[in-house]
């Protein structure tokens, strides 16, 4: 153990959003998930979050990756990142 209480190697299950649900935003976010992260993904088009929750895939940008259903899709950036340890976008 370490002065933290955690055990060396393990990590901590983080909420963390993660803003737009392109190509980028949804492989991160599958990524997150996959680490163990309890993971939001916003994306602007309330038609896209319909269409994922509804088909396990965003079609539109990621078709040969499917989005696990522990991914919390939203269109409320407020829903996404309230209470997010950590908030995740790209900067163009």
């Amino acid at each position: 153990m370490v002065a933290s209480g955690r055990t060396p190697g393990t990590r901590t299950r983080q909420a963390i959003a993660v803003l737009g649900a392109g190509s980028w935003g949804t492989a991160l976010a599958i990524h997150l998930h996959r680490a163990g992260h309890d993971v939001r993904l916003w994306a602007r088009d309330a038609n896209l979050v319909d269409a994922v929750q509804r088909s396990g895939s965003n079609s539109r940008y990621l078709p040969d990756q499917s989005v696990p259903r522990e991914i919390r899709l939203t269109g409320d950036i407020g829903d996404a990142a309230g209470n997010a340890s950590y908030v995740v976008f790209r900067f163009q």
